[in-house]
Parts: C-alpha cells; sequence; structure tokens
C-alpha cells in the first residue's frame, strides 16, 4: 500500500499579483509568468489522481496543464474567498485602486 499525500497549491501569478485591473474576483487570469509556473507543475507532479479546484478562473488556469498532461477532470468545490467589496463597484479596479476603502474597511 502507497503512501497518500494531500497538496495545497496556491494559484499561480494572476494579473491581480501584479497590480493589474480586474473585471471580478471570479474572472482574474494569470500572467505570462503565471503559465510558466502552471506548466512548473509538470515537473513536480508525475501521479496525481484527483484535482480539487476552487470555481475561481485562476485556480482552473493554474490547474490545467496538469489536468491536460493526465488527463484528469477537475472537482470543483465551492471554496470561496473572503471578499467584502462590491464586485460590481469595484470591476475593472487594481488592487491600489482599492487600498483606500480596504484600509477603511479593517479599520472599521
Amino acid at each position: 500500500m502507497g503512501i497518500n499525500m494531500l497538496y495545497f497549491i496556491r494559484h499561480a501569478q494572476s494579473l491581480a499579483n501584479i497590480g493589474g485591473t480586474t473585471p471580478d474576483a471570479t474572472q482574474i487570469p494569470l500572467t505570462d509568468l503565471g503559465w510558466q509556473q502552471a506548466h512548473a507543475l509538470l515537473d513536480r507532479f508525475a501521479q496525481v489522481d484527483r484535482i480539487i479546484i476552487s470555481p475561481y478562473l485562476r485556480t482552473r488556469l493554474t490547474a490545467q496543464p496538469l489536468l491536460d498532461h493526465i488527463g484528469l477532470t477537475p472537482e470543483v468545490w465551492p471554496i470561496q474567498e473572503f471578499n467584502y467589496l462590491s464586485s460590481v463597484k469595484y470591476a475593472n479596479t487594481s488592487v491600489a485602486e482599492r487600498k483606500h476603502v480596504v484600509d477603511a474597511y479593517w479599520h472599521n
């Protein structure tokens, strides 16, 4: 009987991580470096039985090269991040543009 391992992998670099404007929290794409990081997972994980992702685009894109290589379909779990800003009001803004609102939220 083999050893079962569980790995938690944060998504690769996303447009939001580099200060880009993003449509909303669920639809943030990867950067070119993020795609390189996602492809690097192929070198780290030769055998994978199961991949679980959140419904966020950046998690699917991070897992996609590995999913394609192994031929798996991911399990999408309803994992959500804490989001206290209106996705409508702050759509197409950057982290820097939202900073004053975020600071005020945490201050209060």
